[in-house]
């Protein structure tokens, strides 16, 4: 029955079907692995092969199975990043957005190990061989999540009827929001800046001084309209 074998081969083997796009056949090793890890008594062992069994699962397509393995690590094992973040990665794409920033929030700060490695989407695929599908998902998450909270920011009111030391401050918090966001998609800082923060500066530009000549505009009026003799 194969139970006789070391289960650190049988990781290695799995990851290296994963990564030959033999996920079902990874799945099988994945299991046996966990499985004599269970056996022996090493549970975090067995934790981490069923986290690369669920995502075997979820390159063989077989979604489902991989959402109810990794939701079933991390009630064994609330400590592992992998899932936990896989899991964000799941639940945005089902647009279960609370769910999703819940477990990204639960990896990021509950999670002594953080979840600054998740951010490189390189690391993701090549180091921790995540199926390509559940990665892209991963970096919607990051860049459209980040991109809607940035959104959720700006307010009409505030830019044209708040103060200015306001609209300055929501300016400030776009800015380092979009740097972060940068660094998520990959992309180098001068080339974002080049790109990016031309047109930002110049549109925010024209909109504080419109509202610094119109604050002197309507202070005139009303220096003029109390001189005025009745």
């Amino acid at each position: 029955n194969g139970l006789g074998e070391n289960p650190l081969v049988l990781n290695f083997r799995g990851n290296a079907l994963s990564q030959l796009g033999r996920f079902d056949d990874a799945v099988i090793d994945y299991m046996e692995a966990t499985q004599i890890f269970q056996n022996d008594g090493e549970f975090r062992e067995a934790s981490l092969s069923r986290a690369n069994e669920a995502l075997a699962l979820y390159g063989a397509g077989r979604r489902g199975e991989a959402v109810r393995t990794m939701q079933g690590v991390v009630r064994k094992d609330p400590g592992l990043t992998d899932m936990h973040v896989a899991l964000a990665a799941v639940y945005w794409e089902d647009g279960k957005i609370d769910l999703a920033e819940t477990e990204w929030a639960f990896a990021c700060e509950k999670i002594t190990s953080g979840c600054a490695a998740y951010k490189d989407l390189e690391w993701v695929t090549e180091i921790r061989r995540w199926p390509l599908s559940l990665a892209k998902n991963l970096q919607s998450f990051l860049g459209e999540g980040l991109q809607a909270a940035v959104a959720a920011m700006v307010s009409p009111t505030l830019i044209f009827n708040g103060s200015i030391s306001g609209f300055v401050g929501v300016l400030l918090g776009i800015i380092i929001s979009l740097i972060v966001n940068c660094t998520l998609v990959e992309i180098s800082i001068s080339s974002f800046f080049s790109l990016y923060f031309g047109f930002l500066f110049v549109v925010v530009g024209g909109i504080i001084l419109w509202r610094i000549f119109s604050q002197d505009s309507a202070d005139s009026k009303e220096s003029q309209a109390k001189r005025r003799p009745l």
